[in-house]
């Protein structure tokens, strides 16, 4: 065998029905190329089972999403020998009866981790947490299988080349994440890349772009080299700007309307006013530095702290469910949809109601690692994170470590909030972290540009990629009866995420 080929960079994204992340894809590999590193790229060309994005291997969602690579690559001027295309590949696993997700994220293949990168997928797909095989049986086998390709190829991949590292986008999902795994085993520096803040894109070195520590050592690296009066007046804009919903620098989940009426039947002026803010569990379900230790789910602490509390007149409980859950039917919204406890008044994610008002008028606030946390002290009030955060190393909380110590807490006379300008740090990194764009304007799924042209939705070459695909027709019956245990459908052909 042959010495493998060493290299500067390889580059492994599969974004290609994303305008935002296709373009900052390219962004990235256009930096690569101007800075005269050695790289290839590495192209799915529909040998994956599915992707994020094309959850079933719909073949006119191939078809687009690599006419799209095509054309990022091609206006770049990527040779034909930098890319390497996926190979299907036919994995043998022994996949076992899962009795949760945790059952999940522990399986291997060829001493590889790939079923922590399924149950993220997973668990986004449905919302929901509860993954089984009994429920899901035949979708993880299709993930797990996916991502076994993935080990597969990479493992070739890197019998032929020795890259100094590795740039991915994201990394969370599971036709992703084995490649992190074989980083870390293989001790191979990777970056992974995603929006910043505004119109931004930022690298996270060895980590997720959920690493909570990633990000603390980044808030403080921006800080420091910031001049000292700007970085305050920006800090305060983000809190103010969240505030009034203004979405210059994030998307906003604030709820508006007449409110006041509604805020006050829900305070007792005669007891301790105490607001929970949860948030949805979705996402960060997986990720293993926000792993702490203290509960399963946020409905299991939220029933144990109004138990804990059962007969006790002095304090008045007012949960509002987030926003973002309104449209969500899972175990966490099913299982708050049955709370029928006096003691706790619920605010339902639909509702009509400036939480920030109610902020103002509560005496204490509880959350499990939403950014309203960061928020409620900003604007004043003692706030406890029974969880973690992006904030969780900043002084902004109280960080108890048990249920006992987070009763104490809220039952403790005259609790101090944490200074607001501890906060400022916080707001400062979300209004400006990541690099500005240079090559690519997003403005969409179908006007988004790069390097002066249209990104296209689906062009002559996706037309021609349709029937190059055809024989993934039976992936994809199987990926819609995994999914569904119905046969594929006509309503199916259009149904694939093309993004933003």
């Amino acid at each position: 065998m042959s010495k493998p080929e060493k290299i500067d960079v390889m580059i492994y994204a599969l974004t290609g029905l994303s305008s935002l992340q296709i373009g900052l894809t390219g962004e990235v590999i256009k930096r690569v190329v101007d800075e005269n590193k050695s790289y290839r790229i590495v192209r799915c060309d529909s040998a994956l089972h599915n992707c994020h994005f094309n959850q079933f291997h719909n073949i006119l969602a191939c078809a687009s999403c690599q006419s799209r690579m095509s054309f990022i690559h091609n206006k770049i001027g990527i040779p034909a020998e930098n890319l390497i295309k996926l190979k299907s590949t036919n994995p043998k696993l022994d996949i076992p009866y899962f009795s949760n997700y945790q059952e999940v994220i522990a399986y291997e293949y060829q001493g590889i981790n790939i079923g922590r990168g399924v149950a993220s997928s997973l668990i986004s797909h449905y919302r929901d947490y509860e993954l089984n095989s009994e429920k899901r049986g035949e979708y993880i086998s299709y993930e797990l299988e996916k991502a076994a390709i993935v080990v597969d190829n990479f493992t070739e991949i890197l019998q032929s080349y020795t890259p100094d590292e590795f740039i991915i986008f994201n990394g969370r999902f599971a036709e992703i994440h084995p490649l992190i795994e074989i980083c870390k085993q293989k001790n191979i520096p990777f970056k992974t890349i995603e929006s910043g803040s505004k119109l931004k894109f930022e690298y996270f070195e060895n980590s997720l772009p959920h690493s909570i520590n990633n990000r603390n050592e980044r808030m403080h690296q921006l800080w420091t080299q910031a001049d000292p009066v700007e970085r305050e007046e920006i800090g305060h804009d983000w809190f103010i700007k969240k505030r009034k919903g203004d979405e210059t620098y994030e998307r906003s989940f604030k709820r508006t309307g007449e409110s006041n009426d509604k805020i006050d039947s829900l305070i007792d002026s005669s007891k301790e006013n105490i607001l929970i803010l949860n948030s949805s569990e979705d996402e960060l379900k997986v990720i293993k530095e926000w792993n702490h230790g203290l509960y399963e789910n946020q409905n299991d602490a939220i029933l144990k702290l109004i138990q804990a509390f059962e007969g006790n007149e002095a304090y008045n409980f007012i949960l509002r469910i987030h926003p973002n859950l309104q449209h969500v039917d899972n175990q966490q919204t099913r299982e708050l949809a049955a709370i029928n406890n006096p003691a706790l008044k619920i605010i339902k994610a639909n509702e009509e109601l400036d939480t920030y008002e109610l902020i103002d008028k509560v005496d204490k606030v509880l959350v499990f690692g939403s950014s309203t946390g960061i928020e409620s002290t900003y604007w004043g009030k003692p706030t406890i994170l029974f969880g973690k955060s992006f904030y969780y190393h900043l002084d902004v909380c109280y960080k108890p470590n048990s249920y006992e110590e987070m009763f104490a807490l809220l039952v403790q006379k005259d609790l101090k909030p944490f200074p607001q300008e501890k906060c400022l740090i916080y707001g400062f990194y979300f209004a400006t972290y990541g690099h500005d764009l240079q090559w690519f304007v997003p403005k969409g799924k179908s006007a988004s540009i790069f390097m002066g042209d249209n990104i296209p939705v689906f062009d002559l070459e996706a037309a021609k990629n349709v029937f190059k695909y055809l024989n993934g027709v039976s992936v994809w019956k199987r990926g819609i009866k995994a999914a569904y245990n119905r046969n594929i459908t006509f309503s199916d052909i259009l149904r694939y995420k093309m993004h933003n």
